[in-house]
């Protein structure tokens, strides 16, 4: 919650945008009751955050009403304050319904201080319940499961395994290994994404923004938290995952490797001058089931995949290296060696400003996978799209923020048995040409992957 405080400024804000596309027209009051409910049933939420002595603090129902814009299609998002969230000032959720002839479109805005990627898909799974409960009455939709908000006292709690043991040498071995950690990600070099000032290929664009004419209007299409999603077809995913079970790797390690590539081969064509590490930020979930009765907040820490493919003969052995590199995260648990780095830091909290507002890459590409989505969600389906009273979810996207040079951050999560795959770019320099160019260049390369399975 601290990183995310303190890397939070208005030109890059640490905030977490998702999308959610509905047939049928969502009714506005019970939407509206839904939403009033969900904030009361994840505090954070509504919480505003105080400074003290101790450092910050989260200030429980101190905050206004949580803003909920409510229009016709196509008007388009936005805020008078932006997309920066002051937490201080108000609460770290925001919500816009846009409605069509026969369409209806939400947009989330949360603070990423707020929750993780894995609770904003636990808000968007019991925002639909609560909406289905508030249009056809409660004894219709089964109960959610009750959470306790005095368990957020707990969510500083992690799943270290029932075979750690705390002893003098092992708490020596934490403080080599974080020293470790933190040394790769803050003086080894890794390459950033070469940026839109760098375009040759003016055909390339040309030939997106066509594309994009064609499309219906969406999120993607303005400034305002703009971000751009595909949608890979069951029969894709279900190949993608073949190939994986083939080669004795998991579908994040095929991912992952997807991307080095793509990346690669961006900065190449892009008139990126020289090679060399390109570094992948995976979120990794550490709470484990200590976090299964907690509000949404964070229960994630930070493991990096860094190579250099063009040291690798061929894509095989790249995967290989891939493969290695996130079997060592999770015997080692190197995601909790990142926040015990930050919890040291946080006791410094000018010294944790000024490393993060350095002039250096930390990451080249965020890129989380959240598996498959709304699986617990009580609601009946059709197609394998979720009923919500009288609207069925077809399609949810959303995306971690960027930051400097971290230009690309990824999301891939399942849903209704396909692949959605968003991507945000940093848009300072990347327009939006390119930021479809980018991840239509990686789904292509994961649609040839499953490809292979043949």
């Amino acid at each position: 919650e601290r990183y995310y405080l303190t890397d939070d400024r208005p030109q890059y804000p640490t905030t977490i945008p998702a999308e959610l596309r509905f047939s049928g027209r969502l009714e506005q009051e019970p939407f509206r009751a839904a939403v009033e409910r969900l904030v009361a049933r994840h505090p954070l939420l509504g919480a505003l955050v105080e400074d003290s002595p101790a450092g910050p603090q989260w200030i429980a129902g101190a905050a206004r009403e949580v803003c909920l814009d409510w229009a016709a299609e196509p008007c388009p998002l936005g805020h008078p304050d932006g997309e920066y969230l002051d937490l201080r000032r108000v609460p770290g959720f925001r919500v816009w319904v846009r409605i069509g002839n026969d369409a209806s479109r939400v947009v989330l805005q949360v603070h990423h201080a707020c929750c993780d990627g894995l609770s904003v898909l636990q808000l968007i799974g019991d925002l639909v319940v609560l909406y289905a409960a508030e249009c056809g009455g409660a004894e219709s939709v089964p109960a959610l499961r009750e959470l306790s908000a005095e368990r957020l006292r707990e969510r500083g709690l992690f799943d270290v395994g029932a075979e750690f043991k705390p002893t003098p040498a092992t708490a020596l071995r934490d403080i080599v290994v974080t020293m470790r950690v933190w040394r790769r990600i803050l003086f080894e070099k890794c390459l950033p994404l070469a940026g839109a000032e760098r375009r040759v290929d003016r055909r390339a664009l040309a030939a997106a923004e066509s594309a994009a004419a064609d499309r219906a209007p969406s999120v993607n299409d303005t400034e305002f938290l703009a971000f751009e999603s595909r949608v890979l077809t069951p029969d894709v995913l279900q190949r993608f995952k073949d190939v994986a079970k083939a080669r004795g790797v998991t579908l994040n390690d095929l991912l992952l490797r997807d991307m080095l590539l793509v990346a690669r081969d961006w900065n190449q064509s892009h008139g990126a001058t020289a090679g060399g590490p390109l570094r992948i930020n995976m979120p990794v979930y550490v709470r484990g089931r200590l976090g299964r009765d907690i509000p949404a907040s964070n229960g994630i820490g930070f493991a990096f995949v860094t190579t250099d493919p063009d040291r690798f003969a061929d894509a095989g052995a790249l995967l290989k290296e891939v493969h290695e590199q996130t079997q060592r995260i999770k015997r080692w648990k190197l995601a909790l060696y990142f926040l015990g780095g930050l919890g040291a830091a946080a006791r410094f909290p000018r010294v944790m400003r000024r490393v993060l507002a350095r002039n250096k890459a930390l990451a080249t590409v965020v890129l989380s996978y959240l598996g498959p989505a709304m699986q617990g969600v009580p609601l009946p389906r059709r197609d394998g799209k979720l009923v919500c009273g009288n609207v069925v979810l077809e399609q949810m996207a959303g995306v971690p923020p960027v930051r400097p040079l971290t230009r690309a951050s990824i999301v891939v999560v399942e849903y209704a048995k396909a692949l959605t795959i968003a991507l945000r770019t940093d848009a300072h320099c990347f327009r939006a040409a390119d930021t479809r160019a980018l991840l239509d260049a990686y789904a292509a390369r994961l649609s040839e992957t499953a490809a292979t399975a043949e």
